[in-house]
């Protein structure tokens, strides 16, 4: 993409750029990594964290981790909060429009992760409603 393609009035400039460096950070620990998924599957098995513990959209993943992240940024146990919410998830999801409005910290997290599982997705997606789609 060359710099004609984004328009000079554009604020998102950033959001073009290859962030594929970029990092994505346990939300329990000092584990970090490029590849968004890698930081999930820790997080997984060290943590036993669910990232559809609030439901099955991308905002509610996104409000978790910003939830998370919040209580990590302040300095707080975490993963004592974490097990708070699989106990009674209603402590966020009372508060959703709270933790969708703010920017998001650990973007990587959230998007790098989305990005590998849309892109897995995307053919099966595809099939359901184009009737004759073949991926080429």
């Amino acid at each position: 993409m060359n710099s004609g393609d984004i328009s000079e009035d554009s604020d998102d400039t950033e959001d073009f750029k290859d962030n594929s460096e970029e990092m994505a950070y346990s939300l329990f620990d000092d584990f970090k990594s490029t590849d968004a998924t890698e930081v999930y599957e820790h997080m997984e098995k060290k943590f036993n964290f669910k990232y559809n513990l609030l439901g099955n959209t991308t905002l509610h993943r996104i409000v978790l981790i910003k939830y998370l992240q919040d209580k990590k940024d302040n300095n707080e146990n975490v993963l004592e909060y974490y097990n708070k919410l699989k106990k009674d998830p209603n402590i966020v999801l009372n508060n959703f429009e709270e933790y969708i409005k703010s920017p998001v910290n650990n973007q990587k997290l959230i998007w790098g992760f989305m990005e590998s599982s849309d892109s897995e997705a995307e053919d099966s997606i595809l099939s359901n409603y184009i009737h004759n789609y073949k991926h080429i």
